[in-house]
């Protein structure tokens, strides 16, 4: 009868220190009924891992025997090496003996216990290959250097630093911790990049933790270490505190806060006014007679003129837009004698009234410069989804351009309106618009959609678009008439029918269009990466945005 397989058992040593061998993985190494084999480079290196358990004074058992794992990214010199160590073990396996595979660190991570495991298993699937868990090196490496990987709901990656610091730009916004492990022949490409996004402060460098020889560098000091030979036992820790954080609920990512039925219609009441914002300005230039939108509540404009030269140019404006506000100085006040528009005007200067007229008016047109708009309305700022649209329009009306609030505000649809009206050239700076791409905060808005989603996913998903990364748009409920941009969608955004045709591993990002309930399973799928679009009941397919309303996507 064939004796039952011995197993190939994984045991994880920790970082160097023989103080971190788990009690687990010591009762293991107490056993006389096994063999040891372990890992190096070549025939003539040392095995760390041995090295480990000589120091911890373990006593060896009577077959201790080195395999060769060569340092190489060659698939096939890998596979004939993983091959030749599998036939090394088999035969005791087969033969019923238990085998430990004596390995640095924890052998789950980066470890050649993985590929071997794999190969005697694909030769032989009865035999197991458990693995005993151990203290990883950037867990000793971050005890060592007297810092923490994460609290909280803190983010944290660990990367080979092999694939260079491109990748860590994109990592960066995602992730409060970054491990570098391997680091040795990217260092000084590694210190440059953390220079240059200063970064360094909470920078960690830790060669060789709990052995002899063991440096921790931290901070300014990193830059020493430029064109230094490292071990390679040595790898990084990198603490952001820029990350923008998601809203979090037991663990996961929120859809969205509850609401009471109060909120919810006082949510639905300030959409619909933003909405109606974006259609005001088209309403000015229809003729009388045309049938536009009826505007749930008509947005709050005013025109602001602190020069001679600006106040006739918001005179010009204020004659096509009778319903907005004028507002300057005592000084240019005879310009506007004669438009029957409401006037605001002030004495002494205008930084005074900036705080009432920033609460009371959702559309601020101003004849100022950049630079003196951005003094005035500083001190007031509360968010993109409460800031008025901000627009900026130079003396000579040349040039219109919203600064703040561009999507949700709406300034980007009045922006593109007030320069028709003056024969202006309008300056969108948001990514989408100069992109030509799609906003995802204001995806069918004109035809009345509900955005669900946190802010977080609305950062992120944006960051995506404009990116041109891999963006999957499932349609299943609601008007396909959302895209109403001279240019084609975006080639990287894919407009799909149905869930099953979504790949989450091509995919960077989901929008899903649909009147069906969601459960928390596809939030987590898609964390921070999902945002729900909820079309009117009864909304047809052929149904368009109505000519008031379709500024709002053109000008996303």
């Amino acid at each position: 009868m064939q004796p039952s397989p011995g197993k190939l058992i994984g045991v994880s040593l920790g970082p160097g220190d023989p103080d971190l061998i788990t009690r687990a993985a010591w009762t293991q190494l107490q056993r006389r009924d096994t063999r040891w084999v372990y890992p190096v480079r070549s025939g003539k290196s040392d095995g760390y891992a041995h090295g480990i358990v000589q120091r911890a004074g373990i006593e060896p058992v009577s077959h201790v025997e080195a395999i060769v794992f060569p340092m190489t990214y060659d698939a096939e010199k890998l596979g004939r090496a993983w091959l030749k160590a599998a036939d090394t073990v088999l035969p005791w396996l087969q033969a019923g003996e238990d085998v430990l595979f004596l390995v640095e660190g924890d052998a789950s991570t980066y470890s050649t216990f993985s590929h071997l495991a794999r190969t005697v298993r694909s030769v032989d699937e009865r035999i197991e290959t458990p693995i005993i868990a151990g203290v990883n090196s950037y867990t000793g490496a971050a005890s060592v250097a007297g810092t923490t990987l994460g609290e909280q709901d803190d983010t944290i990656a660990v990367v080979p630093a092999a694939y260079g610091v491109t990748m860590l730009d994109r990592l960066l916004p995602e992730f409060d911790t970054l491990v570098l492990m391997k680091i040795k022949p990217q260092l000084d490409d590694i210190i440059d990049w953390l220079d240059s996004r200063h970064l360094l402060a909470d920078a960690h460098f830790i060669e060789k933790a709990g052995v002899e020889g063991e440096r921790v560098v931290s901070g300014e000091a990193l830059r020493q270490l430029r064109g230094e030979k490292v071990s390679y036992l040595s790898l990084m820790i990198v603490r952001s505190h820029h990350r923008v954080r998601g809203e979090r609920l037991r663990g996961c990512l929120k859809k969205g806060p509850m609401q009471t039925e109060a909120e919810q219609a006082a949510s639905t009441a300030t959409g619909a006014s933003r909405v109606a914002h974006a259609s005001t300005a088209q309403q000015a230039a229809t003729p009388s007679g045309t049938a536009t939108a009826d505007a749930v509540s008509a947005p709050r404009v005013i025109l602001i003129a602190i020069t001679k030269g600006g106040a006739e140019q918001a005179a010009r404006l204020a004659a096509q837009l009778p319903e907005a506000t004028l507002c300057t100085s005592q000084k240019f006040a005879a310009t506007f004698d004669s438009l029957p528009n409401d006037k605001r005007i002030y004495s002494g200067g205008v930084k005074e009234q900036m705080g009432e007229i920033f609460r009371q008016y959702d559309q601020l047109v101003c004849f100022v410069s950049v630079g003196a708009i951005i003094r005035l309305v500083a001190p007031h700022l509360q968010g993109k989804e409460t800031d008025p649209g901000v627009i900026a329009v130079d003396d000579a009306a040349r040039f219109v351009v919203p600064l703040l609030s561009g999507h949700v505000g709406g300034a980007n649809v009045w922006a593109e309106q007030v320069a028709r009206l003056l024969g202006a050239t309008p300056v969108l700076t948001t990514a989408s618009d100069a992109r030509g791409s799609l906003a995802v905060d204001i995806l069918g808005r004109a035809l009345g959609w509900q955005v669900e989603a946190p802010k977080i996913n609305l950062i992120r998903v944006a960051a995506a678009v404009v990116n041109e990364e891999p963006i999957a748009l499932v349609q299943e409920a609601g008007s396909r008439h959302w895209w109403t941009r001279s240019t084609p969608l975006p080639r990287h955004i894919e407009v799909l029918n149905d869930m099953t045709e979504v790949r989450p591993g091509h995919h960077r990002a989901l929008l899903l269009i649909t009147h069906r309930p969601l459960d928390e399973d596809l939030w987590r799928q898609w964390p921070e990466h999902l945002i729900v679009y909820r079309p009117p009941a009864g909304q047809g397919a052929d149904e368009r945005p109505t000519p008031a309303m379709a500024g709002s996507t053109t000008a996303s």
